[in-house]
């Protein structure tokens, strides 16, 4: 198990949204000792590397297990392998 941070942020569909306040309140959790954020919004799973928790709304310590970091990990791994495949395409 992982030391995590769970709290609440606020998130938009778009700039547009961003901009009339039309945003809505997610989840997020935060594993410091591996930099990763991660989230479900919309029924999408985002996972991404930070620094730091991004807010501290509803912030909670909570633990996580390694074997979902370590796919977590792999997702993110995978993703940038897939994006430096994509943009060499796209580069002709």
């Amino acid at each position: 198990m992982l030391k995590a941070v769970r709290y609440k942020v606020k998130v938009f569909k778009s700039v547009l949204d961003w901009s009339h306040g039309m945003g809505h309140v997610i989840e997020e959790v935060f594993i410091p000792e591996r930099c990763i954020i991660f989230n479900l919004a919309d029924g999408e799973l985002h996972v991404f590397k930070g620094e730091r928790e991004r807010s501290s709304v509803g912030r909670e310590e909570i633990e996580v297990d390694e074997d979902l970091v370590n796919l977590l990990e792999k997702y993110l791994k995978i993703k940038e392998e897939c994006k430096n495949k994509v943009k060499y395409l796209f580069k002709r």
